[in-house]
């Protein structure tokens, strides 16, 4: 039987106590059982890279031909090109690129706090507003923390086109997991820069 991320949050509780007794009892012992907890991981990742969008992004937001423009702890910039995959039957971006790259843009942001902290990130809510229709150019996508706690984070974003007017403004609820957290049938792994 699978359990959800909200039924460990009794069991990391109790380990989350049990860590700190240990850490103020023995900070050696302390290192040692958070190396066996947190996965594995070859190397930290290569945050200059990240913020400079040299690493490229995979997946989904590389279909959508979005480009990291500058990531910080305090701000994610990404921009994309509008083409023919981003425009619905009118002509007009679809709403859901709007949605999809504020969600991107506050995912890539919440990531890199949690990761931090050895955690991974998951969307949980998001509302994305469309205030103005765009058809061509360059959409770009700020985003920005309103809160960042140890089991969530709010980030919100402002969409603009080329000329500076905001197309979309949108809000991500976002969930913190650990590494041993059960997330669609799998544990989560914490993945960080190649």
């Amino acid at each position: 039987m699978m359990r959800s991320a909200f039924a460990f949050k009794g069991i990391l509780t109790s380990r989350f106590r049990a860590a700190k007794a240990v850490a103020a009892s023995s900070p050696r012992l302390a290192l040692r059982m958070r190396n066996m907890y947190l996965p594995r991981m070859s190397k930290q990742p290569d945050l200059d890279m990240i913020r400079a969008g040299a690493t490229g992004l995979a997946g989904f937001d590389s279909a959508m031909g979005f480009r990291v423009v500058r990531i910080t702890e305090d701000e994610v910039i990404l921009e994309y090109d509008i083409d023919d995959q981003h425009r619905q039957p009118y002509g007009i971006v679809h709403g859901g690129v709007h949605c999809a790259a504020v969600e991107s843009a506050c995912s890539m942001g919440a990531g890199m706090s949690a990761m931090a902290r050895g955690q991974a990130v998951v969307g949980v809510e998001n509302h994305t507003s469309f205030l103005h229709a765009v058809r061509s150019g360059r959409v770009r996508v700020t985003a920005t923390p309103l809160s960042r706690g140890r089991r969530s984070q709010v980030w919100e974003a402002t969409a603009r086109d080329a000329d500076g007017r905001i197309v979309s403004t949108g809000r991500v609820r976002l969930l913190c997991l650990d590494p041993d957290t059960v997330l669609a049938g799998e544990q989560v792994q914490v993945k960080r820069g190649k």
